[in-house]
């Protein structure tokens, strides 16, 4: 809408002049690949209109897809503009727009939108607006490609029944691929984690800080601005407290000892785990009730609430040798429902007993909101051996500490052993391994092979040669507790033919330098029927492991002459995958580029001497001297051959008139080369000695 005075339209919005103007509901239908698209109000005009509903349906005049940049867009809250994905209002509704948009934004067809078309509906909601409307530019695109997104892993995690459980606080990495129909060209890929956290890239990592239920969306978009979107769920839950290096709490949901009333006291001697700093020892129970502002219990029967007749804490030591050893906290905490409102106020503090201990973080909970599941972390700082970890009440809404913030449930968890899962691997001779903490890797003598553990005294490693099929066992041990992990190498479900294959390596002799290849030429070399593969390729690799930056047209790759190449390829199936590489060069053939015949005079062919070599910079011309090698020989055969080359500094002819052969050869490929020949011409200079003249002097005068 634009109801402003000209002079004051012209302050926000400058005139614009388009092409073709085009204004919703002046048309039905529109025609066209170009233009502008405006409000009732028109482009730059002081126009005022009536509120009524209009639609436009906008198609492209070519087998293309409309698409619209919207510039500018500034309407009413109540003033409404829905687009729709086809000819009319019953297409799906892409989107709906309204209120202010600081930022340019772009409205396309989707790809199961076969019309090309968009359809425009505003409604207005029938009173006067001074907003400026909107300003967009029409054009047409290529129709959108089909493209398969696919989320391939979230780890670590576990996969059931399409959902991925995965840790609170863990470090995951989430990983995807996209096959593209046309070309991945500029395309862009989108993680929405559903906690209000995004990330781009295939990819990524992130961590969730509660727990929960997050619908995660993978998306990718090509340069043509074409989405497709793929869905899964993640399950966030609290830490699994089995195993034998696990550090877990005693009676953590307060079940012992039993109790028959509400505020029961009890004296902390008489409660497994628990204590309290309060100067009387006691400690107050409950069990499920709805009176005296209780609630059911969260677990079990019994809770507690946070302090009896002293504001105290309460607390539970944990042994903790390790420096670094990491805790993860859930707890479930409530408000006592005995004031009208307000919030109860819990804080988790640790340290080393007999210290002051530090806030790690504080919560809260409203009247009559019930039970609510906090987390957090810490780490333990060096010379820590033990840990206390105690709740303490900040604030009450009643205004008593005494009276309010009950707990239950309450898991502090540390786990100093194996964090990889046992699993079994094929198609490949090496595995990483992680625990936490600091300790040390250990073989089992018993494995089917011996094997390197590339960083035994690291809690991540690296190990190799598991070359023989069976179970492999690993423990990780250290000073507080020894873990062991169980590998099975089993046989894959696919043998490959070669692992390595070499092509190309012919010799050019196009001028071009360079060479177009199929590298999926190849994959019959390497597996029986590739059609049951994924095959892709790699330029390094790292890539081909992590399927990262694949080669994105292997049909019509271009190699460069005289660079060797390593390209690595990545086939797998449902079981495993393996890497295998192409081995690729093309050698330039060289030429001899120009050359001179030599003459010069000698008195005799034993005092002849040439130098060679100064036909060598005319030889090569202007091709590379670092690439070629150019060499003389005394007949056809021994260039050929590459043998018995002759002295190019000073060369002896054996006749005056010899024929001496070039060769000019690849430094890469002594098979590329090139042979001509040239004259030597030593002209034999003769000179001539007089005859001795003798006469008598007969007058003695000194003249004859």
């Amino acid at each position: 809408m634009r109801k402003l005075l000209l002079t004051i339209s012209l302050l926000i919005y400058p005139i614009l002049f388009w092409s073709q103007e085009y204004i919703i509901g002046e048309e039905e239908t529109i025609t066209t690949c170009s233009g502008g698209f405006f409000d009732p109000g028109g482009p730059n005009g002081p126009t005022t209109f009536n509120e009524e509903t209009v639609v436009t349906t906008i198609c492209p005049d070519s087998d293309l897809n409309i698409q619209l940049e919207f510039t500018g867009f500034t309407t009413s809250v109540d003033d409404i503009l829905y687009v729709y994905d086809g000819q009319d209002t019953n297409a799906p509704l892409i989107g709906t727009y309204q209120g202010n948009y600081t930022n340019s934004f772009i409205v396309s067809v989707t790809e199961q939108n076969t019309t090309g078309c968009l359809t425009f509906e505003y409604v207005p909601d029938g009173t006067f607006s001074p907003l400026m409307g909107w300003d967009a530019t029409i054009s047409c695109v290529e129709p959108c490609q089909l493209i398969t997104p696919e989320i391939t892993s979230i780890s670590p995690s576990e996969f059931n029944n399409n959902v991925y459980t995965v840790n609170v606080f863990a470090d995951l990495t989430f990983s995807a691929n996209a096959v593209f129909e046309n070309t991945d060209e500029g395309a862009t890929y989108t993680w929405d984690f559903g906690d209000g956290e995004t990330a781009t890239g295939l990819n990524t990592s992130h961590q969730y800080t509660d727990l929960g239920t997050y619908p995660v969306e993978f998306t990718v978009t090509d340069n043509n601005n074409c989405s497709y979107t793929i869905n899964t769920t993640v399950d966030v839950v609290f830490y699994d407290d089995e195993g034998d290096c696990v550090i877990t709490t005693i009676n953590s949901d307060f079940e012992q000892p039993n109790v028959s009333s509400v505020a029961t006291f009890l004296n902390d001697n008489n409660v497994p785990g628990w204590f309290t700093t309060a100067t009387d020892s006691q400690m107050e129970f409950w069990i499920s009730t709805n009176g005296a502002g209780g609630i059911p219990a969260y677990s079990g029967d019994q809770y507690i609430e946070l302090n009896a007749n002293q504001a105290s804490g309460v607390y539970q030591d944990y042994d903790t040798p390790i420096a670094g050893t990491q805790f993860f906290y859930s707890f479930a905490h409530a408000a006592r429902n005995q004031a009208p409102s307000g919030q109860d106020v819990v804080g988790v503090y640790a340290g080393s007993p007999g210290s002051n201990l530090t806030l790690v973080a504080q919560y809260s909970t409203a009247i009559n909101a019930g039970w609510d599941v906090k987390v957090g972390t810490y780490i333990v700082p060096a010379n820590q051996p033990t840990t206390r970890f105690e709740f303490r009440a900040i604030s009450t809404a009643s205004g008593d500490n005494t009276v309010g913030n009950f707990l239950d449930d309450i898991n502090i968890i540390a786990n100093l052993g194996i964090v990889s899962q046992p699993q079994t691997i094929a198609c490949t001779t090496q595995i990483t391994l992680e625990a936490l903490g600091s300790g040390q890797w250990i073989a089992d003598t018993n494995n089917p092979a011996t094997v390197t553990i590339e960083s035994p005294t690291s809690n991540i490693t690296d190990i190799t040669g598991l070359t023989e099929l069976g179970t492999y066992n690993f423990t990780w041990t250290n000073q507080y507790c020894q873990e062991t992990v169980a590998i099975e190498v089993a046989e894959g479900s696919f043998t490959l033919n070669d692992d390595s294959i070499d092509i190309l390596g012919q010799c050019d002799t196009d001028g071009i330098n360079s060479e177009d290849y199929d590298l999926t030429l190849t994959e019959p070399q390497f597996v029986d029927n590739p059609e049951n593969f994924e095959i892709s390729y790699y330029e390094s690799e790292e890539d081909a492991e992590n399927e990262d930056d694949n080669i994105t047209n292997p049909e019509n790759y271009t190699f460069l002459n005289d660079q060797p190449y390593t390209i690595y390829v990545r086939i797998e199936d449902d079981t495993c995958y393996q890497i295998t590489q192409i081995n690729a060069q093309i050698f330039t053939s060289p030429t001899v580029e120009e050359f001179i015949n030599l003459s010069t005079c000698f008195e005799s062919l034993d005092a002849a001497s040439y130098n060679l070599s100064q036909n060598t910079p005319l030889v090569i011309g202007n091709q590379d001297s670092n690439l070629f090698t150019v060499s003389y020989h005394a007949t056809f055969e021994n260039a050929e051959n590459n043998v018995s080359p002759l002295d190019e500094l000073n060369y002896e002819p054996v006749s005056e008139n010899d024929t001496i052969y070039i060769r000019i050869e690849n430094n890469n490929n002594s098979d590329c080369y090139s042979i001509e020949s040239f004259s030597i011409e030593t002209i034999i200079i003769d000179i001539a000695t007089p005859p001795s003249i003798e006469e008598c002097d007969e007058e003695n005068d000194g003249e004859t």
